[in-house]
């Protein structure tokens, strides 16, 4: 039976993390939360999603000081001429000190390496979402070799269409059954991973500059809780699988 990671990006921000808390109470599934670690309250918020026990905490690395409109615009650009991010020398160089001095702050602030690894934007990628040479160098560095669990090196999937993919801001959530002829695609592959956007902001909240409205967020979240409600991903055949158990 293949498995699927649970994979929930953009946690640090307390709408999001009260997203993955309501996913991960309400279904039991195992979920990893990848941490933007540098947002204010990140740490605190961490330490207690670490108490949940089928909650996983990952790292999310992010190119800091550029804002998610600059960076959708930067990538479209250079698109445009067959490039990417990560293919820029002033963008791998300011991408490593970054990651460095996040993946650092995680260890001194956690006590442990993250249980997954991904991107904020995939700047560690090229154009065909394959993961660029210099990044696996570093991590193979960082890590010592014994990379954890990293997005793109596995097929993934969503529920959800990205607004600057659509026709103005269009961000519909799919149905469970859309869900699965989607996620049955992958039924070759031993992993395939789940890449969820939860989120359930509240007055006050600190702002989410990612192009996605709280309406959008509270919608990914709802459609999810209905999808994994649903039974979907098990006709399909796929089993929920921690990040931690592979």
């Amino acid at each position: 039976m293949p498995s699927l990671f649970l994979i929930c990006d953009d946690a640090g921000f307390a709408s999001v993390d009260r997203g993955i808390q309501t996913l991960a109470e309400q279904t039991k599934l195992p979920f990893c939360a990848e941490y933007l670690i540098e947002q204010p309250g990140a740490i605190e918020r961490a330490k207690v999603m670490m108490n949940m026990p089928n909650v996983s905490i990952g790292l999310h690395f992010e190119l800091s000081g550029i804002s998610d409109a600059e960076r959708v615009q930067m990538t479209k650009d250079l698109k445009r001429k067959g490039t990417c991010l990560g293919e820029q020398k002033e963008m791998q160089q300011k991408a490593a000190e970054d990651a460095r001095r996040q993946l650092r702050f995680f260890r001194d602030q956690l006590g442990r390496n993250p249980a997954h690894i991904s991107t904020h934007g995939n700047f560690n990628a090229d154009i065909n979402d394959k993961i660029l040479p210099w990044w696996m160098e570093m991590m193979n560095e960082l890590f010592e070799g014994d990379i954890p669990p990293m997005q793109l090196k596995a097929p993934h999937v969503r529920h959800n269409f990205y607004s600057w993919n659509c026709e103005g801001t269009k961000r519909s959530p799919c149905e469970p059954e859309e869900f699965g002829e989607r996620l049955s695609a992958f039924k070759d592959f031993p992993l395939t991973e789940f890449v969820l956007h939860p989120a359930l902001p509240k007055a006050g909240d600190a702002g989410l500059d990612m192009l996605f409205t709280a309406e959008m967020r509270r919608a990914d979240t709802e459609a999810a809780l209905k999808i994994f409600k649903s039974g979907t991903i098990e006709r399909v055949g796929f089993r929920a699988v921690s990040v931690i158990s592979i």
